[in-house]
């Protein structure tokens, strides 16, 4: 995405050259993330071990930003309605952990291994709403500014089982994330 928006800078200031060997870079980038990352047997985006190469089967948010691209959109429909929407691995009452529920390294309160943060709930929605997926979106923005509105004092992350607030208090990001959501679900309710 930054290649793209960097090619089409470099366009506006007339170094339309440059900004094509971004794009063609970008190709390639994109190419190398579905050979190296894709797992078509899991259906889902893996980290690799760089010793010995192979996958680390551990379903994260990170496991679907690549669908943030139009490129990837085919792989999309699946992998979010067998991963990403099924409640037993993310979309539970505190959507979106930062590892699956339903993966046994998950713990709902330990920082990277299992609480929900904002930005990756923020993320995980564009991920719903470019492929389609509005009235799931629309669920997991009510069940998450949910929970922002129970918790109250803005803390940085949540307790993925029980949503309750952890880290620091009146963080700017979970602000800035719960007025986005909050915008958004009236434009979507005003839009039905």
């Amino acid at each position: 995405i930054q290649m793209e928006v960097l090619a089409e800078l470099l366009s506006m200031l007339g170094r339309e050259q440059e900004g094509r060997s971004w794009l063609d870079e970008r190709c390639i980038l994109i190419e190398r993330i579905k050979q190296r990352f894709y797992s078509a047997t899991d259906l889902c985006f893996f980290d690799r071990n760089r010793r010995t190469g192979a996958f680390v089967q551990v379903r994260t948010p990170a496991s679907f930003l690549p669908l943030l691209l139009p490129e990837f959109s085919t792989l999309a429909q699946e992998m979010i309605r067998q991963h990403l929407l099924n409640p037993a691995a993310f979309f539970g009452d505190v959507p979106f952990p930062c590892v699956a529920y339903n993966d046994p390294r998950h713990k709902p309160e330990a920082w990277w291994r299992g609480p929900t943060w904002p930005p990756i709930v923020w993320f995980m929605l564009e991920v719903l709403e470019r492929h389609g997926f509005m009235q799931d979106a629309y669920q997991a923005r009510k069940k998450f500014l949910h929970v922002i509105q129970r918790d109250a004092l803005f803390h940085e992350l949540f307790n993925a089982s029980t949503g309750e607030g952890l880290g620091a208090l009146q963080q700017g990001w979970t602000a800035a994330v719960f007025l986005h959501l909050l915008r958004r679900q009236k434009a979507f309710s005003a839009s039905c």
